[in-house]
């Protein structure tokens, strides 16, 4: 089958925003799917777009996370036929030249993802706005939304993995992609609005810090998936450096951030999970 399908992974999201980022791909694709988990507001979302033909809504009886639901988005493209899968996050607004951009580069060897620059609004400069004038370079990471999945590579590379649950899963999969053979472009000419959590940037003496605000929630899972990840690979250095970088988030969770008790017991567990997992 030719075209291109997207899935959106959906809990409990802003309306309006996911009002707006359907409007920005739907006549992009040929197919978009909802992978909902287990969201409060979806009968909302079935009311409005559930009649829509190349709309269909997959919903989840509990939150399985953001791994199994990109798998699930995944799988279902794959029934249908589709080689490439957009996969967008609920409050990411694509730009209307994504598709136009991206199938440029489908025929390239050995790609396993597209990815957009990102352009986060809360940022005073975006780190990731290229320096380059190339209209693609290739990358070593990028995020999961917008990017634009090979389904054969995902299929060969078993997927995202769900033990992760959520954070750092797109930073797996990437690793798995590059120590596989294959790429990671990003596309120049594309560049994604994005939100990554509630950040601020205090200054410590010369530099520029960046402070998430995540929730416990996602604290103990962000601690725990950065030990676990530095286990499964086993880079060198790998799992000191990931302890540096928990006891890091620790420390600036509890000099920056409001909470301070909830979220470093969360870390504190998160590191604890890891571990063992």
């Amino acid at each position: 089958m030719g075209g291109i399908a997207a899935g959106i992974i959906l809990f409990n999201p802003d309306l309006l925003r996911l009002k707006e980022n359907i409007a920005a791909i739907h006549q992009q694709v040929d197919l978009l799917v909802f992978i909902d988990n287990h969201s409060d507001n979806i009968h909302l979302i079935e009311r409005e777009y559930g009649d829509y033909e190349n709309i269909t809504i997959l919903k989840n009886e509990e939150n399985f996370g953001i791994a199994k639901a990109l798998n699930q988005a995944m799988l279902f493209c794959q029934s249908k036929g589709y080689t490439w899968v957009l996969t967008l996050d609920q409050d990411s607004i694509c730009p209307s030249n994504l598709i136009e951009e991206y199938t440029k580069y489908l025929d390239l060897p050995k790609v396993a993802i597209l990815s957009p620059v990102i352009d986060d609004r809360n940022m005073r400069e975006s780190s990731t706005v290229p320096h380059s004038t190339d209209d693609y370079e290739e990358i070593e990471k990028c995020i999961t939304s917008a990017t634009l999945t090979n389904v054969d590579i995902w299929e060969k590379l078993d997927g995202f993995d769900e033990s992760m649950f959520i954070d750092l899963v797109d930073f797996e999969y990437c690793m798995r992609i590059l120590q596989s053979g294959y790429k990671i472009l990003r596309v120049n000419t594309v560049i994604l609005l994005h939100e990554v959590g509630r950040i601020t940037q205090p200054k410590f003496l010369f530099w520029d810090l960046i402070i998430l605000n995540h929730s416990p929630f996602r604290k103990y899972y962000i601690a725990r998936n950065i030990i676990y990840l530095a286990k499964k690979h086993r880079t060198p250095g790998g799992i000191i450096m990931a302890y540096l970088r928990t006891i890091k988030l620790l420390l600036q969770t509890e000099v920056y951030e409001d909470d301070k008790a909830k979220k470093g017991l969360a870390i504190l567990k998160g590191i604890r999970s890891g571990w063992k997992l």
